[in-house]
């Protein structure tokens, strides 16, 4: 359970870094 929790939390932190990266450009 806090595996899945931490995980789908890494997931959304890698594609907010990739969001804003995108918008940066």
């Amino acid at each position: 359970m806090l595996m899945m929790k931490m995980r789908m939390m890494s997931v959304m932190t890698m594609t907010m870094a990739m969001a804003m990266l995108l918008s940066k450009d």
